[in-house]
């Protein structure tokens, strides 16, 4: 077990020829998501630390924030695809809040005369 500066038993404290804390940074940058990445410069006393991050929301999650859901389907749930901001857009010929309105929802008709 190592031993910390100032007494403290930590094995996350071990330090090999490799491994050897620099500095420390801790920043809070406001950004949306998409596929631009933000490039940033941090001085330090010794050192220059260069970085860039982006983030890229999940499966069918769209928005700066991620936070319209949108999923495109064609089954009993709704007959629908999706806009690159997450706005539902009904298929031709079905419309409804889940456009589960529709052609397919209309009763059957019947060759028997009556």
């Amino acid at each position: 077990m190592a031993s910390g500066r100032h007494g403290e038993t930590n094995p996350s404290l071990r330090l090999t020829r490799r491994s050897v804390l620099i500095s420390r940074l801790a920043t809070i940058r406001n950004t949306v998501s998409g596929d631009t990445w933000s490039d940033f410069v941090e001085n330090f006393n010794y050192s220059v630390l260069h970085y860039a991050f982006r983030f890229q929301c999940d499966r069918n999650y769209h928005g700066p924030n991620c936070a319209a859901f949108c999923r495109p389907r064609d089954d009993s749930f709704g007959h629908n695809t999706c806009t690159s901001n997450g706005t539902m857009v009904c298929l031709d010929g079905w419309e409804g809040q889940y456009c589960d309105t529709g052609e397919s929802a209309a009763p059957l008709k019947s060759d028997i005369a009556s």
